[in-house]
């Protein structure tokens, strides 16, 4: 599908697709319809249509996360997508909008919280001589066994 930069409209319903990963840019792409596929996960997918900056309509129906989410699914998509118009067939109203940017307030503070508790574990392990390998697994260091070698 490259080499296709004026495609308004692609209908990839019922193919099966998992990921989003790896999609074409299309940069004049408006209505995306990736309805009745097998779809799990919205971590990392939603984000990957965000490549198409143009995109009005998008149809995620019939997907494990798009059931999954049900009325949430709008604002899901109106966090990355901005500019969309519908998904599926339900209209983006301004109560929509209201919504997304209260889910994206809130998101950022939990982010931020996390953060500062993360940097907060750190510390509290670093002054307990405990550190974090880069593989992730803890070690303790123990310091001054006062025996030399």
């Amino acid at each position: 599908m490259k080499n296709l930069p004026k495609l308004k409209k692609l209908d990839l319903n019922m193919n099966k697709i998992s990921r989003l990963e790896n999609l074409p840019t299309l940069p004049a792409l408006e209505h995306l319809d990736l309805g009745g596929n097998v779809i799990e996960k919205t971590d990392g997918d939603i984000p990957a249509l965000a490549i198409y900056p143009t995109l009005k309509t998008l149809i995620m129906a019939a997907n494990p996360f798009a059931d999954a989410l049900g009325d949430k699914l709008k604002i899901e998509v109106l966090l990355t997508l901005r500019k969309i118009k519908f998904v599926g067939e339900d209209e983006i109203n301004d109560d929509d909008r209201v919504v997304m940017k209260e889910e994206a307030k809130e998101r950022k503070k939990a982010a931020i919280a996390a953060a500062i508790e993360a940097e907060k574990l750190a510390m509290e392990r670093a002054a307990n001589g405990e550190e974090l390998r880069a593989d992730g697994e803890d070690d303790v260091v123990l310091a001054g066994s006062g025996e030399d070698e």
